[in-house]
C-alpha cells in the first residue's frame, strides 16, 4: 500500500474508532484486531497501527493480566478534537501561544493533537486535519504557499490561522495587533523625551514584523521626531530558517561600530533582537538604559522580564489570545458563521530598560 494511502486510512480509522469506543462503558473489551479488520475492511496491520495510536492517546489500554484491550476507565471524553499545527523548532512564543489555545479549549472539554512541520511548503492541511474536527495553523515567516491558500479557501473543516493575517482566505485569522505593538513601544519612548529612536528589524520580514515596524514609522512621522525617518531603520537581513539572535548580533556589531548616526533609544521588532542588541551595546561600552533606552515586542513568551536589564516591551495577553482563538473556532461550527479576522490588543509592560531623556 502506498505511504499516502496508508496514512489516510490510518487517520480515518483513528477518528472512527475513537468515536466508536467513546460509546463503550469503562473497562469494556473492544473487538479483536481480526474482528475490527473484517468490520472496517482494512488490513490487520492498519488496525494495529490505529490501536497503538489510541493506546498512546489514552482511549484504550491493556490491564495487567488481561489479554484483551479495554476502554480506559479514566479516559476523559472530549466533545471536539483539534489539530494544532506549528513549526517544529523550539520557540517560547509558539510554545506559549499553543499552551494558551489548548488551555482555553480544555475548558470546553476539547482534545488536542499537536503536529509539527519543517516548512510551510510541505504542510498537507487536508491530511493533517482529516481525523479531527478543526485545526489551528501557526504559520512561520515563510511566504504563504499557494497550495495552503487553496486549502484555506472554503475549507472542509473549521481552521483558524494564528500569528499572521493572510489576505484572501475564507479561514479567519487571530493575531496580536502588531502595528499597535510597535506604536505603543515607540510612543512610550517618545513620552520619555526620546526623539531619535532607531528601529531594528531582527526577524525575517513577515507581515507581522512589517506591521510592528509600520507602527514605529507612524509614531516617528506623526510626532515629527526626526526629519528623515528611514535613516533610523536598520534591517539585519534575517531570512526564514536563520537563527535571528545570532544574525542580529553579527549585523549590529558591525553596524554600531561604523555608524555615525546619533540616537538615544532603540525599538526592536522582537525580544530576540533586543537580547543581541543589549550585548552589542555592552561590548561597545554603552549602558542600558543610562546611555541607550530599549523597548521591543516580546510576544507571548514572558522572556522580557528575565533579560538584563528587564525589558520594557509590548506583550500578548496569552489567556485572552487563547480564548479568542477557541471562541472563533466555536463560532465556526455554526452554519451562520461569518469570517472575522481578530487583532488582540497588546499590553505595554514597563520595566528597567528605559530611562527618561533629560
Amino acid at each position: 500500500m502506498p505511504r499516502t494511502t496508508f496514512l489516510t486510512k490510518h487517520f480515518e480509522l483513528t477518528q472512527l474508532l475513537r468515536k466508536r469506543f467513546a460509546t463503550y462503558r469503562a473497562g469494556q473489551e473492544i473487538p479483536t484486531v481480526r474482528e475490527l479488520a473484517e468490520t472496517m475492511g482494512v488490513a490487520q496491520g492498519t488496525i494495529v497501527k490505529t490501536l497503538n495510536s489510541l493506546r498512546e492517546e489514552g482511549v484504550i489500554e491493556r490491564p495487567a493480566g488481561r489479554m484483551r484491550l479495554v476502554v480506559r476507565e479514566l479516559h476523559h471524553h472530549v466533545t471536539k478534537r483539534v489539530s494544532v499545527i506549528r513549526p517544529s523548532w523550539p520557540s517560547p512564543e509558539y510554545d506559549a501561544a499553543a499552551r494558551s489555545i489548548i488551555a482555553a479549549g480544555r475548558k470546553r472539554d476539547w482534545g488536542f493533537e499537536l503536529l509539527n512541520y519543517e516548512s510551510l511548503s510541505k504542510v498537507d492541511l487536508i491530511r493533517l486535519t482529516r481525523i479531527n474536527d478543526a485545526a489551528v495553523l501557526m504559520p512561520n515567516s515563510e511566504p504563504f504557499p499557494d497550495h495552503l491558500r487553496a486549502a484555506l479557501r472554503n475549507p472542509d473543516k473549521p481552521v483558524v490561522v494564528v500569528n499572521e493575517i493572510v489576505d484572501g482566505l475564507d479561514a479567519p485569522s487571530v493575531t496580536i495587533d502588531e502595528k499597535q505593538s510597535g506604536r505603543d513601544a515607540v510612543a512610550y519612548l517618545a513620552d520619555q523625551g526620546h526623539r531619535k529612536i532607531l528601529a531594528v528589524m531582527s526577524e525575517p520580514p513577515a507581515g507581522i514584523v512589517q506591521a510592528r515596524i509600520a507602527g514605529w514609522r507612524e509614531v516617528m512621522q506623526e510626532r515629527s521626531l526626526v526629519p528623515d525617518v528611514e535613516k533610523y531603520f536598520v534591517n539585519c537581513g534575517c531570512r526564514p530558517g536563520m537563527q535571528s539572535t545570532d544574525n542580529a548580533y553579527q549585523h549590529l556589531s558591525r553596524w554600531i561600530a561604523k555608524s555615525k548616526l546619533d540616537y538615544t533609544a532603540i525599538f526592536f521588532d522582537a525580544w530576540t533582537g533586543a537580547l543581541a542588541g543589549t550585548r552589542v551595546l555592552r561590548e561597545m561600552g554603552l549602558r542600558v538604559p543610562e546611555d541607550i533606552s530599549i523597548t521591543a515586542y516580546a510576544g507571548a513568551g514572558s522572556i522580557a522580564a528575565y533579560l538584563a536589564p528587564a525589558l520594557t516591551a509590548t506583550e500578548a495577553d496569552t489567556e485572552a489570545y487563547g480564548e479568542q482563538v477557541i471562541a472563533e473556532l466555536e463560532k465556526m461550527f455554526s452554519d451562520s458563521y461569518i469570517k472575522n479576522d481578530i487583532r488582540v490588543p497588546p499590553r505595554l509592560i514597563v520595566r528597567d530598560s528605559v530611562a527618561p531623556l533629560i
